[in-house]
Formats: structure tokens, C-alpha cells, sequence
């Protein structure tokens, strides 16, 4: 937990200083949050047949925490947000069996 605390510590270091309210510093602890794998989590959802459903939530949970970054005005989405959309897209695609190769 205090190797944790201490990422935490330094995303809010690196918070631009117009940043400096403190729904916003919430606001991007929560999107760490969620970003960051929980293996063990991931590992029950697997064992209880559910893997899939908990990464669609998961990707819909960041898109409304990015459409509150967008509302506040915190930030403008950058092109990582758009990549990391994308390639949950993808991975959500390539595991359902929906993705097609093509020669």
C-alpha cells in the first residue's frame, strides 16, 4: 500500500497548477483507480465467467469519467485516451470472437 500512496503522491505532483481544485485532484485519483489492473479482481471475474462484462464496464466507467473531465473542463482528451478506447475496443472484439482476420 505505500508504494501505492506514493504514485498517488506524485500524480498529484505533476497536476498542472490550474488543476489545483479538489474535484479534480479526485476526480484523476478515481481514473488511476480504474485504470490500474487489479489482477485479483480480474482472476474472480475470470473464475466466475463474467472477464468480459467486467472490462465493458470497466471501459464504460472511464468513458463517463472522461465525459466529467470534459464537462469541468479539467482537461481535453489526448490522443492516449482515444488509443486506450480503441484497443479496449479491440481486446473486447478479439475476445468475444467478433474479430475477423484478414488476409
Amino acid at each position: 500500500m505505500a508504494l501505492d500512496l506514493s504514485l498517488m503522491q506524485i500524480n498529484l505532483l505533476a497536476m498542472n497548477p490550474h488543476e489545483s481544485d479538489a474535484y479534480s485532484r479526485a476526480l484523476k485519483l478515481f481514473t488511476t483507480s480504474v485504470i490500474k489492473p487489479d489482477h485479483d479482481l480480474r482472476r474472480l471475474a475470470s473464475d466466475c465467467h463474467c472477464y468480459e462484462e467486467l472490462m465493458e464496464i470497466r471501459f464504460h466507467c472511464l468513458t463517463y469519467l472522461q465525459s466529467l473531465k470534459e464537462v469541468h473542463e479539467i482537461d481535453s482528451p489526448d490522443e492516449s485516451d482515444e488509443l486506450e478506447a480503441e484497443k479496449i475496443v479491440f481486446e473486447k472484439a478479439a475476445a468475444a470472437g467478433d474479430f475477423l482476420i484478414r488476409q
